[in-house]
C-alpha cells in the first residue's frame, strides 16, 4: 500500500473513531452512512491490494468496539449490484481509486464482499462484545433514498 493509500486508510478510521466519541460524550446516537465503519473497512481492504488477514481484522476490529462507550451498534451497510456501480463510476468525474482506474471494479467488488465477511463476524461474536446489528441497504434505484430515510427515521 503505497504511503498516500495509508494516510487515506488511517484517516478513514480516525474520522469513524472520532464521530463516535463525540456522540458518547453527548449521548447522542450516531448514524454515520458516509466514511462509517463499512466505508473504513472497504477502503482499508482496497487498499492492501490482496493482502488482507480478514480474521485478524475481525478481532481487532470487534475489540475497538468493545473498547468504546457505546453499548449498542447499527452499522449501516450501503451496497449496489456491481453492474450499477459501474455505471455510475462512468456517469461521473470523481477522483477515488475506482474513478481513476475502472479496471479496478472487480477489485473493489471482492472489496465489498470481504467487508459483508468482516461484518457479519462481527456481529456474531462472542457474548461479551456489544449489541452488534448490521443494517444493509441497497441503493440500486431512486427507492434506495426512501429506505434511507426510514432507516434514518428509526435509528
Amino acid at each position: 500500500m503505497s504511503w498516500r493509500r495509508r494516510w487515506l486508510v488511517l484517516f478513514n478510521w480516525v474520522f469513524v473513531h472520532c464521530v463516535i466519541r463525540s456522540a458518547a460524550r453527548t449521548r447522542t446516537k450516531a448514524l454515520v452512512l458516509d466514511q462509517g465503519i463499512a466505508q473504513a473497512l472497504w477502503s482499508t481492504k482496497f487498499g492492501t491490494e490482496g493482502d488482507w488477514p480478514r480474521e485478524e481484522v475481525s478481532i481487532h476490529l470487534r475489540q475497538h468496539l468493545q473498547r468504546l462507550p457505546v453499548s449498542e451498534w447499527v452499522v449501516v451497510r450501503v451496497t449496489a449490484r456491481l453492474e450499477t456501480v459501474r455505471k455510475r463510476v462512468k456517469a461521473r468525474e470523481g477522483s477515488s481509486p475506482v474513478d481513476r482506474n475502472l479496471d479496478s471494479m472487480h477489485e473493489a467488488h471482492c472489496a465489498e464482499l470481504e467487508v459483508s465477511e468482516v461484518l457479519s463476524e462481527v456481529a456474531l461474536g462472542d457474548n461479551d462484545v456489544p449489541d452488534i446489528r448490521i443494517l444493509d441497504v441497497v441503493n440500486d434505484d431512486d427507492s434506495a433514498v426512501n429506505r434511507l430515510r426510514e432507516v434514518m427515521g428509526c435509528y
